[in-house]
């Protein structure tokens, strides 16, 4: 989708008439303002703008997927998320004791304590 606006604008060097005319970058596409020889079709570019690139705003978002829109061209784009979920800690469990200090046990030694209590 590329804009082009004409001018008014002509030039008119040795056997040319050149009319100028405006073409606006878009999210993809360069921009320019070419020149065009009305006797002959001759043409050449100036004044070359780089493209704009997406403008994309979340128009949708679930905890797997999220939809972008670009506000300039209308591409829709979708990224898939990966959810991060809390990660279990492996270490074996900590037992109190009666005194409130603290005893590390591996897991042979927590099931025997899960069992006395």
């Amino acid at each position: 989708m590329q804009a082009t606006a004409s001018t008014d604008e002509t030039e008119t060097t040795a056997n040319h008439h050149y009319v100028t005319s405006v073409v606006a970058a878009t999210c993809k596409k360069t921009g320019y303002t070419q020149h065009k020889c009305t006797h002959c079709g001759d043409t050449y570019k100036t004044d070359e703008v780089r493209p704009l690139g997406h403008d994309f705003v979340i128009i949708r978002e679930t905890v797997f997927i999220k939809i972008l829109k670009c506000t300039r061209c209308g591409d829709f784009v979708e990224e898939k998320q990966i959810p991060v979920f809390p990660s279990i800690d492996p270490r074996p469990p900590t037992v109190l004791e009666d005194d409130g200090s603290a005893e590390a046990t591996d897991c042979t030694n927590a099931k025997r304590v899960l069992k006395s209590t």
